[in-house]
């Protein structure tokens, strides 16, 4: 079977180890889960002569960017084909063998060649991993997750009474689908092994998550999430740039080569910033920009005001707007220079858009940056702590707004625990990060799991404040006004 999550991530199902011995490899993943290297083997697969490709844009040789991976995925990675993977072996959360970091991939014989105009049938894999969870749930054990077809941590789904099903037969308690319910459709179809809810169970689900979240979110201090005015993910980022203006200034922001955007995605923030308010900004991101449709809107609407401010100064010279020509409301006449027109390439004028470096952002190339005025992050994943450690290194002013936590990644983070943090140095943000425990608490300190444990320790490391931003979800930003203290 195949699931794409995204243009960068994408799973398949390796039918067969057919280069090495099943048990030998599973042996050699559960050994590396046992130790912690990879991942935790909750069970052993019941299909043990299955795998798992992972393929991720950026991770390993072979898929060093999306153009890589999408050209893999039109060539070798066709359902049925016969392929040799070389890659690292690593154990799933169920105990299954998945291969990851990927080298090559070398096509051995392709389905469509073998098999002149007959489609593969990829029921049997699908069906494989959704008996595995009835398997599961039969013997009475909480569903296991692996990545690709994760069942959702549902708060509906522990509450008594049964799951009205699509077809409007009852449930009997299954989790109910994440895709179903978020998406409205699953890959999976009839076999997958969670609930598919009717319109009006998955309304209700999705309106009893937001109250929770909303609930919890009141409970750690947030002053938007009950009536408090806050805003959809939609909107963040014009939140976060609203909120990086009044903090810090516009004209503190515009000083140096301007606002430094990390790992800021489709460029969302840094249109915000550059393109709207004129504040200089630099964007780091390896992946190519791509504008929403409301962004491409908002460009035409500006094209067309300037044509229309234009006009009527040459009108006022005397000439005649538009050099006589009657022009439709789109403004694609032919006629219409290249540089004003609508249809016209706008995202590629780098008058409009801002500079853009297509790298990771690492300490080998933070001498580029060293002119910006402030760093900022808004969910910038694993280069959250790249962010502090540059504006500490660098003596920079700082916003990051943290989402994703990997512990895995980063297993050497710990803040104190909070029930031993109340009284420390420095109030919610203080005692915390880069303090050494006590040599008379050995326990004192954990890991850094969850998303609040990491706000703590950013702000104990830097020193910095915390405030709540006005959209739901991940708001916290971690920032300081002043260059953060090094030690």
């Amino acid at each position: 079977g195949r699931r794409r999550v995204s243009k960068r991530l994408a799973f398949y199902d390796l039918r067969e180890i057919a280069d090495a011995e099943p048990a030998d490899v599973l042996s050699r993943c559960r050994d590396a889960a046992a130790a912690g290297a990879t991942a935790t083997a909750a069970r052993p697969h019941h299909r043990d002569a299955r795998a798992e490709l992972c393929c991720k844009a950026g991770a390993g040789p072979l898929f060093v960017d999306e153009a890589s991976l999408a050209a893999t995925q039109r060539d070798a990675l066709k359902l049925g084909n016969v392929v040799r993977v070389r890659g690292r072996w690593l154990a799933g959360k169920r105990g299954e063998p998945c291969v990851e970091d990927v080298e090559s991939i070398e096509i051995v014989r392709r389905w469509a060649e073998a098999n002149p105009g007959k489609v593969f049938q990829r029921d049997d894999a699908n069906r494989s991993r959704a008996e595995d969870h009835r398997d599961e749930l039969a013997e009475g054990s909480a569903p296991s997750t692996s990545r690709g077809s994760a069942p959702s941590t549902s708060p509906a789904s522990t509450d008594a009474g049964d799951w009205t099903t699509a077809d409007g037969t009852m449930g009997t308690k299954r989790a109910p689908c994440k895709y179903w319910l978020n998406q409205g459709r699953c890959h999976k179809g009839d076999l997958c092994a969670y609930a598919h809810a009717s319109r009006e169970t998955q309304a209700a689900w999705i309106s009893e998550r937001k109250r929770r979240r909303r609930a919890l979110a009141t409970v750690d201090g947030d002053p938007h999430a009950e009536g408090g005015g806050a805003k959809t993910k939609a909107a963040r980022a014009r939140v976060f740039v609203d909120w990086l203006v009044e903090t810090f200034g516009a004209e503190a922001l515009s000083r140096g080569s301007g606002v430094l955007d990390v790992a800021g995605g489709r460029g969302d923030v840094s249109f915000e910033l550059h393109t709207k308010r004129g504040v200089p900004c630099t964007l780091v991101e390896p992946r190519p920009r791509k504008l929403n449709r409301m962004q491409h809107k908002w460009l035409k609407a500006r094209v067309r005001k300037e044509e229309a401010k234009n006009g009527r100064k040459e009108a006022k010279n005397g000439g005649e707007a538009g050099n006589g020509r009657e022009e439709d409301g789109n403004g694609s006449d032919p006629a219409t220079p290249p540089s004003r027109r609508t249809d016209a390439p706008i995202a590629d004028d780098a008058n409009v858009l801002c500079a853009q470096v297509r790298e990771m952002f690492t300490p080998e190339n933070w001498h580029k940056f060293e002119e910006c005025s402030v760093v900022i992050g808004m969910h910038p994943d694993e280069a959250t702590e790249a962010i502090v450690d540059f504006a500490r290194a660098r003596g920079k002013p700082f916003a990051v707004v943290p989402c994703c936590v990997f512990p895995a990644m980063f297993p050497d983070r710990r803040v104190r625990r909070e029930d031993l943090s109340e009284g420390k140095d420095g109030g919610a943000a203080g005692g915390v990060g880069d303090d050494e425990p006590d040599s008379f608490e050995p326990n004192s300190f954990e890991p850094v799991t969850e998303r609040r444990q990491l706000v703590r320790w950013l702000a104990g490391k830097t020193r910095g404040e915390v405030a709540y931003l006005a959209f739901e979800g991940a708001n916290q930003v971690v920032y300081s006004k002043t260059p953060p203290p090094v030690d």
